[in-house]
């Protein structure tokens, strides 16, 4: 994968960096700046690592997951990298100052942020990305910076079952195994070790599935939390689960941020582009998996979206006869 001159010559040249990457992060955006950080601390950067929400429990065991804070400094950097994704709007808090802005991201939505923008949307996550700038610039990459990595990659493909898997992916990974990951702790970590007020919420939740054709989805309230005493980091991967269903293309999952506030998920399998739908809303995110946030009453959310997704799903089916 090739990495942008201009990206490599920034960071030799460079000595302090602000590395911040999206609100509600998940495991590639957690495990690509937190590699990120690691690496450029060994060459005797200074670091400024931020996110605005805490890291999510799940994703603690990664070296270096306490580096992060969520308090913007007053301080001036050479550069401000934000990671696993294109739009400053996404760090969900204003920048600090900086003499160069750059994007280090795979989605294939694009935002006019930042001088340098490497974003590769064919890549299967930011992970593999940092693992080849790493290499790029001959740092020597730890087992810390691998686990990182690995889980990074092996989160956003769903332990390679996701349609963006691909032979780079994997041969990536393989490599980080041979710098001593243990594919089977990052498993255990990230699928197996769920609280049982997690498993509670996700019972709750599983309770709202509703089906109209190849379309399922499910929702999450405020009030489920605190019966159940979780919050919305608990969530990560609930929408997946009704693509199990056969005959599902497409799962939805409708999180409540404030009364008239819904998070909107998208997942689908194989073809259908749910980037394009979450776009309609200001949205975006990859192919199969996006994102975005739709104001209303529930009902009238619901039927916005699940309309959006039906005609998506009967468009794709006519280009395909």
């Amino acid at each position: 994968m090739k990495v942008p001159p201009e990206l490599l010559s920034l960071i030799t040249s460079a000595k302090s960096f602000f590395i911040a990457t999206h609100i509600n992060p998940e495991g590639d955006a957690i495990g690509s700046a937190a590699a990120l950080a690691i690496a450029l601390e060994s060459i005797g950067k200074d670091i400024y690592l931020f996110d605005r929400d805490p890291v999510p429990e799940v994703y603690r065991f990664l070296p270096h997951s306490e580096g992060f804070t969520n308090i913007i400094p007053a301080s001036t950097f050479d550069v401000m990298i934000i990671v696993d994704c294109g739009d400053i709007e996404r760090i969900g808090s204003k920048a600090p100052e900086s003499r160069h802005r750059a994007v280090i991201d795979h989605h294939i939505t694009e935002r006019p942020f930042g001088d340098i923008r490497w974003v590769t949307p064919h890549a299967s996550a930011t992970g593999e990305m940092i693992y080849s700038l790493l290499n790029s610039l001959g740092i020597k990459i730890t087992r810390d910076i691998a686990v990182n990595l690995y889980t990074a990659i092996v989160t956003d493909t769903g332990f390679f079952r996701y349609a963006n898997t691909t032979p780079d992916a994997m041969m990536t990974c393989g490599e980080l195994i041979d710098l001593g990951v243990d594919p089977s702790e990052v498993n255990e970590a990230v699928s197996e070790s769920f609280s049982l007020n997690k498993f509670k919420l996700l019972s709750r939740v599983l309770s709202t599935i509703q089906m109209d054709g190849k379309t399922a989805w499910l929702t999450v309230t405020n009030q489920m939390y605190e019966e159940t005493g979780t919050s919305a980091a608990d969530t990560e991967n609930f929408v997946n689960y009704p693509l199990i269903i056969r005959g599902i293309a497409v799962s939805v999952l409708f999180r409540q941020l404030d009364p008239d506030l819904w998070k909107i998920s998208l997942r689908s399998k194989r073809r259908l582009d749910v980037a394009s739908i979450a776009e309609e809303f200001g949205g975006g995110g990859h192919k199969n998996a996006a994102g975005c946030n739709v104001k209303g009453d529930l009902h009238y959310v619901r039927d916005l979206v699940i309309n959006s997704v039906k005609r998506a799903i009967h468009e794709s089916n006519s280009k395909s006869q």
